[in-house]
């Protein structure tokens, strides 16, 4: 197997926005920042269905997630796609 596909990637990063909020997973974590609401916090490796919140016990890996998500909605285009305008919510 080439060396590319053996390894796994280090800390993969993903990025959903959403209408109603953003989410972004980095490495093990999660966070689901609702547009009104407190964030939540899932280790998705010990809580694959984001059973447990960790928002209030992992304050720095929380502020971690924020900055990473608050830099991705930075880079976002709010603008929706022209076939999606008019698409009820």
């Amino acid at each position: 197997m080439p060396p590319s596909l053996s390894a796994p990637p280090t800390n993969p990063t993903s990025y959903t926005a959403m209408r109603k909020g953003h989410a972004l997973r980095h490495g093990d974590w999660k966070i689901v920042a609702p547009g009104k609401g407190a964030p939540e916090l899932f280790n998705l490796a010990a809580d694959p269905y984001e059973n447990t919140d960790h928002a209030s016990d992992e304050p720095a890996k929380l502020a971690e997630l924020q900055a990473l998500l608050a830099a991705q909605i930075a880079r976002d285009n709010p603008t929706l796609p022209a076939d999606l305008v008019g698409v009820p919510e």
